[in-house]
């Protein structure tokens, strides 16, 4: 699935691929409890840090059932970064939406 972000005046800044997955990280829409970002990509002058802040709200409420998300930094190898449902919920509270 493709999430995008997008300025005041509808231009992209920030766009994001994501699957759900299950325990063992296989695509699974029906029965995924597990958000991966495949890809992120974000535009000139957008943070990364922003872009995720801006996609986590947008994301749960594509897929409620999630109860976190995952992502893999290029620049530091195989190390995993993840995001559990409750620090989703802050950020929608952040976020004020």
């Amino acid at each position: 699935m493709l999430t995008v972000v997008r300025d005041a005046q509808g231009r992209l800044e920030a766009a994001c691929e994501w699957w759900l997955v299950d325990a063992q990280g296989h695509l699974n829409w029906e029965y995924g409890r597990y958000v991966y970002a495949d890809q992120v990509e974000c535009g000139e002058g957008v943070s990364m840090f922003r872009a995720i802040r801006e996609f986590a709200p947008l994301i749960m409420r594509k897929v409620p059932q999630a109860i976190g998300i995952y992502w893999e930094r290029e620049d530091t190898g195989t190390r995993l970064h993840a995001f559990r449902k409750d620090q989703f919920q802050k950020e929608l509270v952040y976020a004020g939406k």
